[in-house]
């Protein structure tokens, strides 16, 4: 029943969204934990009375983060995970046992965390005020592990105020240059910043650059470093099976390819690095064996990543928004649908390397659609770039558009989660 009380409550959401946004600011030196450790200790440091497993990356934080929730539910634990950015509803991005926060405890919480925030006159952001009600809500809902990652970097990054069990690096690439550093080592830098002493930090790089610095960041830290490809390794045994194993754990088991639901090899990567975290965490969970670790990751879901949408025309929904993301997908997309013809429906954000995205996907024989969305952030397309579509859609008119292709075509949208509001409504 929605109370009084209640209602009142509801307009707590609303006004998240009038705190700055990091996602709408360059200015690197507007970024702080000091607001977020302030808000924490008035609410009695929650962060610091739960287990938790931290990662950073580029690329592959969402997908790693959704196959350690699922293994661990699959283990019988209570599970938190704290994701960003959401596709449809900001409720999404905290979830325990993969139920999202309710729309009741989320505005009661923010409610809370505003109070001190106006209190103490902290020129907090939405993402630090998203991170301490996650804290806050995983602490009352007392679960046993919770998954946290990063939004932007690492080192600043408003998640970077807790003593992980277990710290991850995904794969590293160039983006959010104009924050995190131009060059792979800047960037590298800002992600190996969420490392911490004594806590074992693993990676699936494989670019000497940046395991260079992941490494150093580690010995100065004292804390075990895993590598993927050294110290753990999934192999392809033959077409139907991979196989797994951690040397320094004596962990080696089999991996039924065909049960896998993301077969891509960046999948592959990250379920590869959620499966050596998994393999250091046992000893914590003892209700983690092989058979659940398998189920976990047979059965895991990571929502907006190559989802189906619709079978008839198959419309596809990939949020790869920078160069090494879309390269992946571009080639998993001729590798799933080798004879088919592939319309790419894009939209870029304005900070994104808008001609190393188009350059990319020319390479493929896809024709080229660029969607003009409602958002400031939108990549405002010059005369010169019309030549690079094969058509410029207006987001109103997407079902007039896309209900004309052929039924046998693929339809895929790429390019940033916005367009998955779009996309989900055909």
């Amino acid at each position: 029943m929605i109370t009084s009380s209640t209602k009142d409550n509801l307009n707590h959401i609303n006004k998240l969204y009038s705190f700055t946004n990091n996602e709408k600011t360059s200015n690197k030196d507007s970024y702080s934990l000091d607001n977020v450790k302030k808000i924490l200790l008035e609410l009695g440091n929650p962060q610091d009375k739960i287990k938790t497993v931290h990662i950073a990356g580029t690329n592959g934080k969402g997908s790693t983060a959704y196959f350690l929730n699922s293994i661990m539910i699959k283990s019988g634990y209570k599970c938190g995970i704290y994701t960003s950015p959401h596709l449809l509803k900001i409720n999404e991005r905290i979830a325990v046992n993969e139920t999202d926060i309710s729309d009741y405890d989320l505005n009661l919480l923010l409610g809370k965390i505003i109070s001190i925030v106006e209190k103490l006159n902290l020129p907090a952001t939405f993402f630090d005020l998203l991170t301490c009600t996650a804290f806050q809500y995983f602490y009352e809902q007392k679960v046993d592990v919770c998954i946290i990652e990063t939004g932007l970097g690492g080192r600043l990054d408003s998640t970077n105020v807790i003593t992980p069990m277990c710290s991850l690096i995904t794969q590293i690439s160039l983006d959010h240059t104009q924050i995190l550093g131009e060059t792979l080592t800047e960037i590298t830098r800002e992600k190996a910043g969420i490392i911490k002493e004594n806590v074992p930090v693993l990676t699936n790089n494989t670019n000497e650059e940046i395991l260079s610095e992941l490494s150093l960041f580690a010995n100065t830290q004292k804390s075990p470093f895993y590598i993927m490809g050294q110290d753990f390794v999934l192999s392809s045994t033959n077409h139907n099976n991979y196989n797994f194993k951690f040397d320094s754990l004596n962990i080696n088991f089999e991996i039924d390819f065909d049960k896998l639901k993301y077969k891509a090899p960046h999948y592959l990567l990250n379920m590869s690095l959620a499966i050596a975290c998994i393999s250091i965490l046992m000893g914590q969970y003892p209700r983690i064996n092989i058979n659940s670790l398998l189920m976990g990751i047979y059965t895991a879901n990571i929502p907006g990543r190559f989802q189906c949408l619709k079978d008839k025309p198959k419309i596809i929904f990939d949020p790869a928004h920078n160069p090494n993301a879309m390269e992946q997908l571009a080639l998993h997309i001729k590798n799933t649908f080798p004879h088919k013809t592939i319309h790419i429906i894009l939209a870029i954000m304005e900070d994104k390397d808008f001609l190393s995205i188009i350059e990319i996907l020319k390479k493929y024989d896809f024709k080229l659609y660029y969607c003009l969305i409602n958002d400031d952030r939108l990549y405002k397309l010059s005369k010169k770039d019309y030549n690079y579509f094969n058509g410029i859609i207006e987001a109103e008119n997407l079902n007039t558009i896309t209900s004309n292709f052929p039924q046998n075509d693929i339809i895929v949208f790429t390019g940033t989660f916005k367009l998955y509001e779009y996309a989900s409504q055909l």
